[in-house]
């Protein structure tokens, strides 16, 4: 190794453990988990198929590989999100998703991706995009994403998300 790692020490009265991040984590993690290497890298990339359907209001489907870059469950996990939906909108399409982790990225969960979310999708002719977020249970958003693929379909729509292992 080439002696990279944290000097820990603890600052009297604070929480302060280590010079420039958590105890006991070195300088390739701090630079990792650093809002740089967080631009570069999501804390999420997934790889989907989205099925929709909505006429007024309908359904949607989507199966999902995701890869979680950073925090306790870092590594490839299967999903399924199922959605109910309002717009006119139809589609079948291969997608990517790059998503971030509302908070410090050493907490990103498998878990925090689960349960319910919003999400809102267009599209025209064989493109499409759209914006999702994964809820806590106050509500407030613990994931923050964009998808953008290819497939044939027409419309917009938003729903509300149920995510589960797969």
């Amino acid at each position: 190794m080439l002696g990279l790692q944290s000097t820990s020490f603890r600052v009297p009265g604070t929480n302060v453990a280590s010079i420039g991040g958590m105890e006991g984590e070195g300088i390739v993690g701090r630079i990792w988990n650093s809002t740089f290497a967080r631009y570069i890298v999501p804390d999420l990339i997934n790889v989907n198929f989205n099925l929709t359907g909505v006429v007024g209001v309908g359904r949607g489907y989507n199966l999902s590989i995701n890869l979680i870059t950073r925090g306790k469950n870092a590594g490839f996990h299967g999903l399924e999100t199922t959605s109910k939906r309002v717009g006119l909108h139809f589609d079948a399409s291969m997608n990517m998703s790059a998503g971030w982790y509302n908070g410090n990225p050493r907490n990103a969960s498998l878990e925090s991706l689960l349960g319910r979310g919003l999400d809102t999708s267009a599209d025209v002719e064989a493109f499409g995009a759209g914006l999702w977020s994964s809820l806590r249970d106050n509500g407030t958003p613990s994931w923050l994403g964009y998808d953008f693929g290819m497939g044939p379909g027409v419309g917009i729509s938003a729903g509300i998300t149920n995510t589960t292992i797969k």
